[in-house]
């Protein structure tokens, strides 16, 4: 799986992305600020830099073949608790391309 966002510091979600590596899955994260648990079966990586990162992805392979989706919210506390925020699959195969070709730079 591949997460890319600006926060990544909810406990709960943070637990099940180390179970998930702890069972095989490989966990890659592309975090621009805060990412609060760094497990050593994550593969992490910082996008600070000159531009901020607006893209929230988060990319699931299944089966041999993505899943992709986009959103609007961080994976924080406060968004998955006290605000409605947006979750949408990427159905078009063009478009899923593009964006799996550009969290893979």
């Amino acid at each position: 799986m591949i997460l890319k966002c600006n926060h990544l510091t909810d406990p709960a979600l943070l637990e099940a992305l180390v179970q998930a590596a702890e069972k095989g899955a490989r966990v890659d994260l592309l975090v621009r600020s805060t990412l609060s648990l760094l497990h050593p079966a994550f593969r992490a990586q910082s996008l600070v830099g000159r531009f901020l990162e607006h893209a929230r992805v988060a990319a699931f392979r299944r089966g041999g073949a993505w899943e992709v989706y986009l959103t609007s919210a961080d994976l924080m506390p406060r968004n998955f608790q006290n605000r409605f925020e947006l979750l949408f699959p990427v159905l078009d195969r063009e478009a899923r391309g593009k964006v799996l070709k550009a969290l893979k730079r």
